[in-house]
């Protein structure tokens, strides 16, 4: 059986969690989670401008990736900043990891 869910339904899609602190506001779901998978690491995030998901992310347990799917983030690692486009992925090691801001709404997916 193929599992599947729409996160912007009104049948109870919607997102998982939503984070008001000043400066990170944001809004996600846990992509593996909603489908039932056991192994499966990805999460769906919201941001509006000039917001981040966290001050610096810091991951031990696994490499990272971010799928850009719409707006243009900027992101800071220990090597610097760069913008990426819609559509645009990246990789991260395991470590110091990331901080993602936007100027413009952001929709982004990661996984590990």
């Amino acid at each position: 059986m193929v599992e599947t869910f729409n996160l912007f339904a009104n049948d109870g899609g919607g997102w998982d969690r939503a984070n008001d602190r000043d400066g990170y506001r944001h809004k996600a779901t846990v992509i593996g989670e909603r489908l039932g998978a056991a192994k499966l690491g990805a999460t769906l995030y919201e941001l509006d401008p000039g917001e981040a998901t966290w001050p610096y992310h810091y991951e031990q347990g696994c490499e990272e990736w971010l799928l850009t799917v719409s707006g243009r983030p900027t992101l800071r690692t220990p090597d610097g900043e760069r913008e990426l486009a819609p559509a645009n992925s990246s990789r991260s090691r395991r470590g110091p990891r990331a901080r993602i801001t936007s100027s413009t709404p952001l929709t982004s997916l990661r996984g590990c």
